[in-house]
């Protein structure tokens, strides 16, 4: 009986051994299995991130290639704002006629 008892003890021990040998196995597969999808994630990342930054780069690009066309534009505009106004302003004061209010106060076009 007592041997029959060892008997069982050293299989129940084998069979623990291989469960834990087994777990073991597998847990390093899964690791490597984690460790093989993160990688693959920081890549798509990374790409995607890549994506969205060139992207930007190419809008900014653009941006400053439209920056000076608007500013000559608007400088041009403004600088034929200012010679309408001298010239009205100047005209007013060769007649000594007043400026009427609404004249003045008249708003800019906005863009």
């Amino acid at each position: 009986m007592k041997a029959e008892q060892q008997r069982q003890e050293q299989k129940q021990t084998k069979q623990l051994e291989e469960l834990r040998s087994r777990h073991d196995v597998t847990m390093q597969e899964l690791q490597q299995m984690q460790n093989e999808k993160r990688h693959m994630l920081i890549e798509h990342e990374t790409q995607k991130l890549k994506e969205i930054d060139e992207q930007h780069q190419r809008e900014l690009r653009e941006w400053r290639e439209k920056l000076r066309p608007r500013k000559k534009k608007l400088e041009d505009e403004f600088q034929h704002q200012l010679q309408e106004q001298e010239q009205f302003y100047s005209m007013g004061h060769m007649n000594n006629e007043p400026v009427p209010y609404a004249v003045m106060s008249t708003p800019t076009p906005s863009y």
